[in-house]
């Protein structure tokens, strides 16, 4: 994966592209120096980590526990309205810019790499759009941001889980009409692959962790099957 980034970065076409679209960063808009990608170093750096995954018991895991049978849960950022997080989120899932979400997912997975998160992990899930909503979106940000966890971890990126139900946004929903509102939407094809193995369930962004929790607890009915969860960012509890 690190020999196929060199490649791209060194194509002539990019230097040319770059010349007739000046690349900016999408938080604070500003020219990207010639190493940069998406997001410059600075803004970068000025993410809100959460630190979460040096924590027993953090609060992502707080959001699951009791509920379904998880082995470890964490998010990179802390979600805001006003943040920089919540720019790149907007950009990557409403704009039109896979390929941000595919370098964050990188990022995320590069900063967490040495703290053996991953250890274990055999397969990546992202939680799956449902096929009107994908359709409309043409890419499933999520399914982006495993992509680029799976360039950094080397494990693959299944598709196994659907959205056989669609929801409606949950963006204005009590913590309860959120979990009515994502009950049985899951379903598995091919189950048996998904016998003794740990999935790592990847989505942009927990607030209740409703839509997780049914995505875990479809994984979780196929026997022999173990879950962590990875979210790019997670509100403040």
């Amino acid at each position: 994966s690190h020999q196929r980034h060199t490649l791209t970065t060194m194509n002539p076409l990019h230097d040319i592209i770059a010349l007739l679209l000046p690349r900016k960063c999408h938080v604070c808009k500003c020219h990207l120096a010639r190493h940069e990608q998406h997001v410059c170093q600075r803004c970068l750096s000025q993410l809100p980590t959460t630190h979460y995954h040096r924590i027993t018991l953090n609060p992502m895991e707080q959001r699951f526990a009791g509920i379904v049978k998880f082995r470890k849960a964490t998010a990179m950022y802390i979600y805001t309205r006003d943040s920089g997080v919540a720019t790149i989120i907007q950009d990557f899932k409403y704009k039109g810019f896979p390929s941000l979400a595919r370098f964050m997912g990188r990022t995320m997975a590069e900063q967490l790499l040495t703290t053996g998160f991953f250890n274990d992990i055999d397969l990546i899930i992202p939680v799956p759009l449902h096929f009107t909503k994908h359709a409309k979106r043409g890419y499933n940000q999520s399914h982006m941001l495993a992509k680029g966890i799976s360039s950094v971890i080397d494990r693959p990126v299944s598709t196994i889980l659907y959205a056989s139900k669609s929801h409606s946004t949950q963006t204005s929903k009590d913590h309860y009409q959120r979990w009515q509102n994502t009950r049985d939407i899951f379903s598995v094809r091919h189950p048996d692959e998904l016998k003794g193995r740990h999935i790592l369930l990847v989505d942009d962004v927990c607030t209740t962790g409703a839509t997780l929790i049914a995505a875990a607890q479809a994984v979780l009915r196929i026997p022999d099957t173990q879950v962590s969860i990875l979210t790019l960012a997670a509100t403040p509890q």
